[in-house]
Order: structure tokens, then sequence, then C-alpha cells
């Protein structure tokens, strides 16, 4: 009877210790997108591994959206975009729709294991999306997680309210797959954009200037010779000369003038590239500087992500239990 009773307990405590870890809040209640390019969609799903379960979870992500935008996908394509990492394109005949993973869960290490994921996906199919970082991922799953994960907000990162030192973020990587991202990351935060800025501005807005010039002086030029070739073009083929000499002496002013008017068009079009070719400069600049940026800001995200990734699943609760001479045995290893 007293070993019964101490089976029922252990078991029960066994049982206990494995529900304890509450699920993720997003889990249960999907976030609120900040603008309305993209919504949020959670997927999860079982497998032998946890490979296999996050990537039938997100090939579910995939099929949800498909049916979502009324485009069928098979599964070669959801199997070639799962190569690309956490960002993932729903491609079809019409539409490219963008998802980001920004979460996953694994509810338990026995098998099949099922794992959540939380993704940003496209709202519609061909738009720009602008998805923001989402840093709750492990909020609510457990005090200690919340406390102890990590948070990018750009090129900064923060734990339990307090901004990391690059010396402090760069210890934390050491020796994992994070450290590689953040060091990648962190090289787009140290380009010196205001030197390139001050290159592109250096020519944009000389042939810029240049171009208006070209443009204000010779199209009015242009215009007046090519006025005056097709008065001098009337004349002649009006008969309105005097004798062959004044044809002859027509005929020497509208040559000079078509010339003119070609030469002067010429030199108007000049101006006309060089002012294109400043704006674009200067616009391809900052686009490039946008895109450095944003896949930086990317990288420190998916660093964090597998940090915080690591840490959860190496804190997760082992239980040992088995028979002695004086009973039943029952260990926790955290």
């Amino acid at each position: 009877m007293k070993n019964q009773i101490i089976l029922t307990i252990a078991l029960l405590m066994i049982g206990i210790v494995s529900s304890a870890q509450k699920l993720p809040d997003w889990i249960v209640n999907k976030p609120t997108p900040t603008n309305s390019t993209y919504l949020y969609v959670v997927e999860s799903a079982t497998g032998q591994t946890e490979m296999q379960a996050r990537n039938r979870a997100i090939g579910e992500v995939f099929r949800s959206t498909a049916m979502r935008i009324g485009q069928p996908i098979d599964s070669e394509e959801i199997n070639r975009a799962l190569q690309r990492g956490t960002e993932y394109y729903v491609i079809s005949s019409q539409y490219n729709v963008p998802i980001n993973k920004v979460c996953e869960y694994t509810d338990n290490k026995t098998l099949p294991c099922r794992v959540y994921v939380l993704c940003q996906v496209a709202k519609a199919g061909n738009i720009r999306v602008e998805f923001d970082d989402f840093n709750a991922c492990f909020e609510g799953a457990n005090k200690y997680f919340a406390d102890e994960a990590l948070y990018a907000d750009g090129f900064s990162i923060s734990q339990n309210g307090k901004k990391l030192s690059d010396h402090e973020i760069r210890t934390m990587f050491a020796n994992s797959n994070s450290y590689s991202l953040y060091d990648e990351g962190m090289r787009s935060a140290d380009i010196d954009f205001e030197t390139i800025e001050g290159w592109s501005q250096g020519l944009g807005i000389p042939s810029i200037t240049v171009g208006v010039i070209f443009q204000g002086v010779f199209w009015p030029l242009y215009g007046k010779a090519n006025k005056d070739a097709k008065d001098y073009k009337y004349r002649i083929d009006t008969h309105q000369y005097y004798d062959y000499q004044d044809h002859q002496y027509l005929q020497k002013l509208y040559d000079e003038n078509l010339e003119k008017a070609e030469k002067y068009k010429r030199f108007a079009k000049t101006g006309l590239w060089l002012i294109g070719g400043g704006a674009v400069l200067m616009i391809a600049e900052n686009l490039m500087e946008k895109a450095i940026i944003s896949s930086g800001k990317a990288k420190i995200r998916k660093a964090v992500n597998l940090y915080n990734n690591g840490r959860m699943y190496s804190q997760s609760v082992e239980i040992n239990y088995g028979l002695t001479g004086n009973g039943i045995y029952l260990t926790l290893s955290f």
C-alpha cells in the first residue's frame, strides 16, 4: 500500500511538472499587426523530430496562406521555400507573398513533438510589406525565459529592460550561430553611410545643376533655330523668293538653322540625361542605404531568436525516476 501511494504521488508529480510550462501567449492570443500590410498566422504540427515538426508547421502556414489568396501551391514549392531560412515566400503564377517566421515553440521533448510557429504574412500578394520587429516570443511561456530572453530593437539588444553592450552580447553569443549573424548585422550598422551619401550628392547635385542649366539655355535656342528653319523651308516650298540666287540664300539659311537646331537639341537632351542620372544616383543611394540597414536589423533579430530558442530548449525540465530498494526515486533536472 505504501509503495502504491509513493508511486501515485510520483506519477502525479510527473504530470504536474510536465504540464507546468505554460504555452506562450502568442499561441493563444495572436498579436495585432502595427500596420495594414501584414497579418499574424499561428500554425502547429507534430513530427518525429523538431525539424520535421517545424517544417510541417511552416508548411501549414503556406497552405493556409495559399487558401486565403486563392492560389494553389504544391509541395515542391513549399520544400524549396523551406530551404531559404526564416524568411519565406509563397510563389504562384500570379502572386509573391512574403512570410516571415518570428517565433517558434516546442511543446514537449517527447515523440512525436509538437512545434508551434508564429509568422508575419503579407496581407495580399505583390505588395510592399512593412514587417515590424516582434519581441514577445517567450513572454508568458515561463517567467525565467521572459526575464532572460533577449529583445532586438534595430541594432540594439536588451535583456530584462537593460541595454546590453557589444562586449556583453558577443560574450553571450560566443560559440553559437548567433555570433556570426550578429557580427554580420553590426557590420551593416558600421558602414559609413554619410560618406556614401556625400559621394552620391557630390556627383548627383552637380549633375542635376548642370542639367538644369543645359535645359534652360539650349531648349530655347533649339526652339528658335527650329522655328527659323521651318520658316525658311516654308518660303522655299511656296516659292517666296525673287530669283535663283535668293533661292540659294534661303536654302543656306535653312540648312544652317536646321544644323543649329539639331546641335541645340543634343545639348538639351544631354541636360535631361544629367538631371535624370543625378536623381537616379541619389535615389539609388537612399534605397541601398535602407536595404543594407533593413538587412542588418533582420540579421540581429535572427541572432536573438536563435539565442532565445537555445536558452529555452536548454532549460527544459528533465525527469528521471525508477525503483530502488527503498522505493521509488524521482529526480527533476532544470
